[in-house]
């Protein structure tokens, strides 16, 4: 595990992009509730136009924003993950040329074309979702929505905490 996450360290930076951008997405589209209280309560309430407008202006560019920031952190995610994915192949690949005839007719052709194949894919998944990037930050940003909305701080804290680590 300890080899799998050493090739993690060039992406650290592109994955503190990443969460940067999912962060900020996140607060936008979690600031949007706020601003459309803000129209029913004055707005809508005191038949006041000019909050409406500027709220509803407000709410599109706050919803744009969000998007923009999924959109960027989407990119430079998958353009991580797939720089992962080939690091971890290559040096799979360069293990398997470096191993003695007697330990590669030990294990085989089918297993090591598994290892090549399936074992690289299942990696991938595993450290690639647990990394400081979508995975948390997105099934997260429910979970902390939620909580901001049921005044439960501590699912907001427990979504965003494991990114630590990884810094």
């Amino acid at each position: 595990m300890q080899q799998l996450l050493k090739l993690v360290k060039p992406y650290r930076g592109r994955l503190a992009a990443v969460a940067v951008a999912d962060a900020l997405g996140m607060l936008m589209a979690l600031l949007v509730p706020y601003v459309m209280s803000e129209i029913v309560d004055t707005g809508i309430a005191d038949g006041n136009r000019e909050v409406l407008v500027t709220c509803s202006v407000l709410m599109l560019i706050l919803s744009l924003l969000s998007l923009g920031g999924n959109l960027v952190a989407n990119k430079i995610n998958t353009a991580v993950t797939s720089g992962y994915t080939r690091d971890v192949c290559r040096a799979t690949f360069n293990k398997i040329n470096a191993l003695s005839y007697e330990r590669y007719s030990e294990i085989g052709p089918s297993g090591l074309l598994t290892r090549a194949t399936d074992d690289i894919f299942n990696i991938e998944s595993i450290v690639v979702s647990n990394l400081p990037a979508r995975r948390i930050l997105v099934s997260g940003s429910d979970k902390c929505s939620l909580s901001i909305l049921n005044c439960r701080p501590t699912i907001g804290i427990t979504c965003i905490k494991p990114m630590a680590p990884f810094f």
